[in-house]
């Protein structure tokens, strides 16, 4: 059994309480952070096709900073991004492949709202 590793590739920005997910077009893809101390809040997503270049900068970055968060990959083109801790808590937001900005569509208090059955 080896239980040996070895560093294939590096983040371009050192993150913690990042999210990431895989998507078939961008691969590994890793979002937003906060490390604390003298490293501050992260509004960046990065992303690796191979595991050892990590991309920076073709997907836009967050409106502000964002962290404690969750992003999906929806299909090929479509990464969704939800909640955080700050401005962004309640926020759902979408990026497209080809466009230049993370669209804001409903917050997530908007969602439980619409769909809340009352008696």
């Amino acid at each position: 059994m080896c239980n040996t590793r070895s560093v294939s590739g590096e983040l371009n920005i050192e993150r913690s309480l990042s999210a990431y997910t895989m998507s078939p077009n961008f691969g590994l893809v890793v979002s937003g952070s906060w490390t604390g101390g003298s490293l501050a809040l992260r509004n960046t997503t990065e992303y690796t096709l191979d595991g050892s270049s990590f991309n920076i900068g073709e997907i836009p970055h967050y409106i502000v900073d964002n962290w404690h968060h969750c992003i999906a990959s929806v299909d090929d083109q479509t990464l969704i991004s939800i909640g955080a801790i700050g401005s962004l808590g309640t926020a759902v937001l979408r990026f497209t492949a080809g466009n230049s900005d993370w669209e804001e569509l409903q917050s997530t208090e908007d969602v439980r709202e619409s769909t809340a059955t009352y008696n």
